[in-house]
């Protein structure tokens, strides 16, 4: 949980707008006017795979770097119950349950 602190307001921002940027913007270069010039599509349809391209990939980079704060916590860590000060130790499900909804 320490690393995804630390990583996230560093990277993040960084891993999703490289990627972002070359969906919103490189059609010239994947060919794509080409292909809107012979079967033009509306607008609002462009936008909406657009939108849905920056999704996914937005989607993908957060997964990239919580599964990497989480590798490199078990690296250094090792993989340990979780502990809260005053409870019980928390189940693996309990725990797994805990963090997605703290994600999510």
């Amino acid at each position: 949980m320490a690393s995804m602190e630390f990583i996230e307001p560093l990277l993040l921002p960084i891993m999703v707008a490289l990627p972002d940027a070359a969906i919103a913007s490189s059609d010239r270069e994947w060919g794509t006017l080409r292909h809107l010039y012979v079967a033009p599509i509306s607008r609002a349809r462009l936008l909406a795979t657009k939108l849905g391209a920056l999704a996914v990939v937005t989607a993908i980079a957060t997964l990239f770097v919580l599964t990497a704060g989480l590798l490199a916590g078990v690296a250094i860590y090792g993989w340990h119950p979780f502990h809260i000060v005053g409870a019980p130790n928390l189940t693996d499900g309990e725990t797994a349950t805990r963090v997605l909804s703290a994600t999510g």
